[in-house]
């Protein structure tokens, strides 16, 4: 996985001591691999689920998983994914000034915070991912 990260991003270092245990601990890693340019869920999000149940886990849980999930978006930056996430917070946020409310969203809002708000593929993709690797930096 680290020769992986270094071999196929723009990162000239990587620590792979400070991944997780859980993420070290697994001996395969399964990498969803896509050459977008654009930070968006379809078609891509519901094909890492697939693959997640498919080929990673051997019980219904998260934490079921004996191969890890990893996505690569080579041509996408943390700048990109924050975009999004800024845009989402300025436009759809209950708590924003300007923000029409909608009594549904609210209390959705109030009872469980964004997620029910934000856009999916941060949703999916954070939830779902044990590692993702963009062309300038791993989250996970």
């Amino acid at each position: 996985m680290k020769n992986y990260i270094l071999e196929k991003s723009s990162l000239t270092k990587f620590d792979y001591a400070k991944l997780p245990d859980y993420i070290k601990m697994r001996n395969n890693s399964l990498i969803f691999f896509t050459k977008t340019n654009n930070f968006r869920a379809d078609p891509y999000t519901g094909t890492m689920l697939v693959y997640d149940y498919s080929f990673c886990r051997f019980g219904p849980k998260k934490t079921d998983r004996h191969t890890n999930l990893i996505i690569h978006f080579p041509n996408i930056t943390l700048n990109d994914v924050k975009k999004k996430y800024f845009h989402y917070y300025k436009s759809r946020c209950t708590f924003q000034r300007d923000y029409n409310c909608d009594s549904q969203y609210l209390t959705l809002h109030l009872r469980d915070g964004c997620k029910f708000t934000k856009q999916k593929e941060i949703r999916i993709y954070f939830y779902f991912a044990d590692l993702m690797i963009l062309n300038d930096c791993v989250l996970y």
